[in-house]
């Protein structure tokens, strides 16, 4: 027989105040700025141990904006600072069950769209992501050690071929690599564990004409090793 213990409850708390402010000029472009404050409070109640509580606190920038080439064709980019949940240290480190504070993430992108015809619409965009690596030191303390970026490619395509058929298909390359402190425990990899360097998508939908209200949707996904 089987039967579970008793659980663990992870409850997370976060309040996010925020200001934008845009401006878009006709034929030039648009831009836009803002600006959040958040604050996180992360608490874990591990059965037998006293209650686990950790809160942070961050303001949060983000810039975007879109320049048109010409009526088919734009460039656009953004930066935006994120927020990530880096959960609790492993009962077997030195900081055992400690709440980590909540990582800072960086986003970059650039690229551009470019609509050939109507109802059709290429995206090909460069990005960035880079965040805090964290794992278990020589001293046996989980936390940060290093970083982990995750830069690439990606190109999608949508088009309405005709009133009732839709195609949407794309696909994601990405270099993902960790940089690691000397100070980690256990020598790493440069490819974190669990990423994909390849993925695509092909979707089509085709409403059928006798039945306005039923479509017929078929996909094919590919993701490379990881």
């Amino acid at each position: 027989s089987f039967a579970f213990g008793p659980v663990t409850k992870d409850h997370t708390d976060q309040t996010t105040f925020g200001l934008s402010y845009s401006l878009a000029w006709r034929g030039l472009g648009a831009f836009t700025a803002g600006l959040q404050r958040t604050h996180y409070i992360k608490r874990v109640e591990q059965p037998g141990l006293p209650v686990a509580r950790g809160t942070s606190t961050a303001t949060l920038p983000s810039l975007s904006a879109t320049v048109p080439v010409s009526d088919k064709l734009a460039f656009y980019g953004s930066w935006v600072r994120g927020l990530e949940d880096a959960g609790a240290a492993p009962g077997y480190a030195a900081n055992a069950n400690q709440i980590l504070p909540a990582i800072r993430t960086r986003q970059t992108d650039l690229g551009l769209r470019w609509a050939p015809v109507k109802g059709t619409t290429l995206i090909l965009g460069w990005f960035r992501i880079a965040k805090p690596y964290i794992d278990i030191d020589q001293a046996n303390r989980f936390g940060v050690l290093g970083s982990e970026t995750h830069e690439g490619v990606e190109v999608s395509l949508t088009s309405k071929i005709t009133p009732l058929l839709r195609v949407v298909t794309g696909g994601v390359w990405q270099n993902p690599r960790v940089e690691a402190s000397p100070t980690i425990a256990q020598p790493v990899g440069r490819w974190p564990v669990g990423q994909n360097k390849l993925r695509t998508r092909f979707n089509i939908e085709w409403t059928l004409p006798f039945a306005r209200a039923l479509t017929l949707d078929s996909y094919l996904n590919y993701e490379s090793s990881a």
